[in-house]
């Protein structure tokens, strides 16, 4: 994990479980399977601000 940037697996790992623990991310599979998603909070934040950021057409 990191690729080059400067980022320690397990650095990488401990973000990961605080984004998960916040309830921003959630976590899929065990062990090294393991991935993370979006969780339906932020699912439900992104199709809000999608919903409510309408811009209308000026050339209509």
């Amino acid at each position: 994990m990191g690729g080059g940037q400067g980022l320690s697996g397990r650095h990488a790992g401990r973000d990961l479980k605080a984004l998960a623990d916040a309830g921003l991310l959630a976590a899929r599979g065990e062990r090294r399977g393991r991935h993370y998603v979006a969780s339906d909070l932020v699912l439900r934040m992104r199709a809000d601000a999608r919903e409510n950021h309408r811009i209308d057409d000026p050339f209509a």
